[in-house]
């Protein structure tokens, strides 16, 4: 039960600030051109920041477990190969296969992950965790990029690819956050707290943002697409990529990291960069939105059904 109360007071603010997006849009305070202007926002500029805290100082040297860190790495991989081949294989609407590539692929291993991960291995050192989380972070961001501009319905060439990659400030971010932390660099104090500022109100903004753009009609529009991507995201890859760590003799807090890779919601942010880079991103929003709301209940499952077998 510890384990479902750690996962619902970490869901439970997401809704809340999601319901006050709602209820700025409802009260007719923003509009649809207003709400994309934030988004944009939030993209260029709170994001960065956010994921640049969240590598910035981390020590990539003494907190890295070679063994836990090729399990994830190669897991995260697999995921992503399945994603893309069930996809293509099921869903023959071309311009929302890459927002449902992402929404099975990319998890919210921020938000919902460390305090899981916390809860499930308590006391215990959570800096292998954080630089496996930092190094997915980056990895999904990138994979993002590269899935929405090759699986939208129209011709990207790779040079475009790259260019939006190179361009792109969540990228460069996470470059820059590795550099800092890879070379013990450090910002002057009134700097460092600047920016750890601007990036705490990134998640909010996005999630306000999200709730403000949300229509209750387009559950209904889009509900074999959402079902599909909650049974995948929250039941297939954890059932299938659970089990495998299992089996590979993980225990303690490294399965709990794997399960705040594998079991957790689809991320927060693929409803931005949706937006930005190109997609279906009420469709993205959506599957953000049912995710989480369900995924107190999956990873409590997850996490019950491996306590019993020995892994914590």
């Amino acid at each position: 039960m510890e384990s479902f109360k750690v996962c619902f007071e970490a869901v439970l603010p997401i809704f809340l600030c999601l319901a006050l997006g709602y209820g700025i849009r409802q009260l007719g305070m923003v509009g649809e051109s207003e709400v994309l202007k934030f988004n944009k926002l939030a993209f260029t500029a709170f994001l960065p920041f956010s994921l640049f805290s969240n590598i910035y100082g981390s020590d990539l040297s003494s907190a890295l477990r070679p063994g836990l860190f090729a399990h994830a790495m190669i897991c995260i991989g697999a995921v992503y190969g399945l994603s893309v081949l069930y996809v293509l294989k099921t869903v023959k609407e071309k311009d929302i296969q890459g927002v449902m590539i992402q929404g099975l692929y990319r998890s919210n291993v921020v938000i919902i992950g460390l305090p899981i991960a916390s809860a499930l291995a308590p006391g215990a050192d959570l800096s292998s965790a954080a630089i496996v989380i930092t190094t997915v972070v980056l990895i999904y961001n990138v994979l993002a990029i590269i899935t929405l501009s090759i699986f939208n319905g129209r011709k990207t060439s790779p040079a475009e690819i790259v260019k939006k990659i190179a361009k792109n400030p969540l990228f460069d971010a996470c470059m820059l956050g590795l550099v800092f932390a890879a070379f013990d660099l450090h910002l002057p104090n009134v700097v460092e707290r600047t920016v750890t500022m601007i990036g705490s109100a990134a998640t909010p903004l996005m999630l306000v943002i999200l709730g403000a753009f949300f229509s209750f009609g387009s559950l209904s529009k889009y509900k074999k697409a959402l079902a599909t991507a909650c049974l995948g995201r929250l039941i297939v890859i954890p059932g299938i990529f659970l089990t495998i760590t299992w089996l590979a003799g993980f225990r303690g807090v490294d399965f709990a990291t794997c399960i705040s890779l594998f079991a957790t919601p689809c991320s927060v942010s693929a409803f931005t960069m949706t937006q930005q880079i190109g997609g279906d991103y009420e469709l993205a929003g959506d599957i953000v939105i049912m995710t989480n709301a369900v995924c107190s209940f999956t990873i409590f499952l997850w996490s019950f059904i491996f306590r019993l077998l020995g892994c914590f």
